[in-house]
């Protein structure tokens, strides 16, 4: 009977060490990253003087690659706002293709954002706008991620318009459709390389 139950004691213990195994041997599962979000954005004329401004925001937050002792080194959740502002009333004063850089909402030694507006008529009939996101450190031999993303607005279907008694307009992104997803793709990378 003694050696009955060391038998079935010592099979169980093989079993469930058989079971650790396996769990241990199954990958986690792959982040699920999240779309950027446009959570404003305005477009001001006033007379010859223009402003477009946005702010974007990147909510995830990823490795960035391996640090000393078996640590990893990660990339945090960061928003920025983005003005391109010019005068003049000709088209060809308005700043298109143009690389503007942002400003970071929040304290972020390792971000920075910029930002092109494509196509903006003078009556904002369409805006193409696109964003780019760096991600670095510098430390642990350099980790880096750059990402990008578009996206596209219309008049009367995204925008609110309002005037004053001078006429110089304005043009907000309406209230029920904030925030707009921008999809992303990554450009450059070294470390862990996951695409958003």
């Amino acid at each position: 009977m003694l050696l009955r139950n060391l038998v079935i004691s010592l099979g169980a213990a093989l079993l469930q060490a058989k079971v650790t195994m396996s769990l241990e041997l199954v990958p986690p599962p792959a982040p699920v990253y999240q779309p950027w979000q446009v959570t404003s954005l305005r477009y001001e004329n006033k007379g010859s003087n223009k402003l477009i401004s946005a702010t974007i925001h990147n909510p995830n937050s990823y490795i960035a690659g391996s640090a000393s002792h078996d640590r990893q080194v990660g990339f945090s959740k960061t928003t920025a706002d983005c003005t391109a502002q010019w005068n003049g009333t000709s088209v060809l004063a308005f700043p298109q293709g143009v690389v503007q850089n942002c400003t970071l909402v929040e304290e972020n030694h390792f971000a920075s954002w910029t930002f092109e507006v494509l196509k903006a008529r003078e009556a904002v009939e369409s805006v193409d706008m696109i964003f780019t996101l760096t991600q670095y450190v510098t430390a642990y031999g350099g980790y880096w991620k750059v990402l990008t993303g578009a996206t596209h607005f219309e008049e009367g279907i995204d925008f609110d318009q309002t005037c004053d008694e001078n006429g110089d307009c304005s043009w907000s992104l309406k209230s029920e459709i904030i925030p707009i997803y921008v999809w992303t793709t990554t450009v450059s990378c070294k470390g862990d390389c996951q695409t958003l």
